[in-house]
């Protein structure tokens, strides 16, 4: 999914929600599970961000490192994915998703969660290693996930003021890396010395875990909203404590990489070959995506049975990724820091 279309989906799913709120603002909505899932967006920004991975390369990240996260029952997807530019790129994952559309599309939610980053590496002047990237290299990329959630929390019977799910996840990672050399397994090539660099990309299933606090107040009155357990209840404002935590592992998958840059580390290194350079490596790859946000957040009514929510709060994001064969592995670890805003809407 490319920067512009993405864009341009966050600002259809904000007219898409205020569009359909507007027109419910005096009266009772239909009961409709088109909407048993009030649809959500965030939108984060990453101003401060460490990466803890590197060895001999070092990465200067651009100022355009922004997140974003879109909530939504499974009948309001097949009804207006299309219109918000979200797609999943799997055709298995795609047809698990239409499967428990015709289920029922009651407490299940689909989450697309995007990571959008660039900026450009060096080798590092001090490493004394063969310097695969002597111009550097510019990059833009972008983390995808898509998750098939079951929110279970109502099955507790009534409900405590937070949102939980559990499900399926598909992530997509596409990233330049240094190539780093396995000293453990070396048996294989004992003269590989020296590191590379290349692209590295993977496509892993897995599992994953959402809580957010603001969605469920959507379904509360104001005199419910009032009992709720994160209430701040010295604040005239009345306003509540906004929790949200996401958990992404992606463990089953393939992940492919850059033959040329397999090439260059053989030539380095005075060898016939690297796995890979003749045929796909057998590669192991895992991925893991946290993400931590505390803040406050705020519910209007604005009809009968219609509701706005607004929270904005402080977002941790830590992403890691990790790939090996026998002779190279290459790693992802980067923490990022920044604000975040969430709009919801109950129509």
């Amino acid at each position: 999914m490319k920067i512009k279309r993405v864009l341009n989906a966050s600002l259809i799913m904000a007219l898409l929600m205020f569009c359909f709120t507007g027109t419910v603002f005096a009266r009772e909505p239909a009961n409709s599970s088109l909407f048993s899932v009030m649809p959500a967006f965030s939108y984060s920004r990453y101003p401060w961000v460490d990466i803890t991975s590197e060895e001999n390369t070092i990465t200067t990240p651009d100022t355009e490192n922004y997140g974003m996260s879109f909530v939504m029952g499974l009948k309001f997807f097949d009804k207006y994915g299309a219109s918000l530019n979200l797609t999943i790129d799997d055709p298995k994952f795609q047809k698990m998703v239409d499967f428990a559309g015709t289920i029922t599309a009651y407490d299940l939610i689909l989450k697309f969660d995007i990571h959008t980053f660039g900026g450009n590496v060096i080798w590092d002047p001090i490493s004394a290693k063969p310097n695969p990237i002597p111009n550097g290299y510019d990059f833009k990329t972008q983390f995808n996930n898509v998750s098939l959630l079951y929110r279970w929390d109502n099955l507790l019977g009534e409900s405590f003021g937070l949102l939980a799910a559990v499900g399926i996840s598909y992530s997509s990672i596409n990233m330049p890396l240094e190539y780093q050399v396995r000293n453990k397994y070396r048996e294989n090539l004992p003269e590989l010395l020296y590191p590379g660099f290349g692209n590295v990309k993977a496509n892993l299933w897995g599992f994953s875990m959402y809580f957010d606090s603001l969605t469920p107040l959507m379904e509360m009155t104001k005199e419910q909203r009032f009992l709720s357990m994160l209430r701040f209840e010295y604040i005239p404002l009345d306003l509540d404590a906004w929790i949200y935590t996401d958990f992404i592992i992606g463990i089953f998958g393939k992940a492919s990489y850059d033959n040329e840059s397999l090439k260059w580390m053989a030539a380095q290194n005075g060898v016939a070959s690297i796995s890979g350079i003749n045929s796909a490596p057998d590669v192991n790859a895992l991925f893991m995506r946290y993400t931590q946000v505390l803040g406050i957040k705020k519910v209007w009514d604005v009809g009968l049975n219609a509701r706005i929510g607004l929270a904005i709060g402080g977002e941790g994001l830590l992403e890691w990724f990790s790939g090996f064969t026998d002779d190279f592995a290459i790693k992802y670890d980067a923490f990022s820091i920044g604000p975040t805003i969430r709009f919801t809407a109950k129509f």
